[in-house]
């Protein structure tokens, strides 16, 4: 799992919340370039171990959501273009963790990549919904029954540090955004 937010109390409150729920292989990046290079990174390993799922913020330093979801995507193409057709894993699932709530900035995040999208401030709660319902549809890797391998991102502005409620969207917008990309609550079921 990859975990990308520049705010630092918000990632710390992200890394407990995922080992919590026994994610054992997290990494953590605080800006999108770092997301990026951490995707590489994992990617080199020997063997490779490309992250489940991304929870990305979009606004950040030096390298926004945005562009670092798009780079992210290449890479992820790159890599499944090497592999045999029955070795090649699903794509990971990129989770948008933003404030920004504006209809063009949701329409940038699909096009830029992003298979879900959320306004700040989220529920924990909200986050273990769709974990589960992932979970629940083939949509991770299991290590000896724990699940591992995701990333998140999220947005440093307008949270509350120690707070239980990280994100909390408008319901119209999240609905509509899950009836579209989240597995689990329509569509095909995700794996990996």
């Amino acid at each position: 799992m990859l975990l990308v937010d520049d705010n630092r109390i918000n990632l710390k409150l992200l890394q407990t919340f995922m080992k919590k729920r026994k994610y054992t292989n997290v990494t953590n990046a605080e800006d999108g370039q770092e997301a990026v290079n951490a995707y590489s990174s994992l990617l080199r390993k020997s063997p490779p171990e490309p992250p489940d799922i991304i929870l990305m913020d979009i606004s950040m330093p030096v390298m926004n959501g945005f562009e670092a979801t798009r780079r992210i995507r290449e890479i992820e193409a790159g890599y499944r273009e090497q592999l045999p057709p029955m070795h090649t894993p699903p794509s990971c699932l990129i989770i948008a963790l933003t404030g920004l709530a504006s209809g063009r900035d949701q329409s940038e995040a699909f096009t830029s990549g992003f298979d879900l999208y959320i306004t700040k401030p989220v529920s924990f709660a909200e986050i273990s919904r769709l974990l589960d319902n992932w979970e629940a549809n083939g949509g991770v890797a299991m290590a000896d029954g724990v699940p591992h391998g995701a990333v998140v991102a999220g947005e440093g502005e307008g949270e509350k540090g120690g707070s239980e409620e990280m994100v909390r969207g408008e319901r119209e917008t999240r609905t509509q955004t899950e009836k579209k990309t989240t597995p689990g609550l329509e569509g095909p079921p995700r794996s990996n």
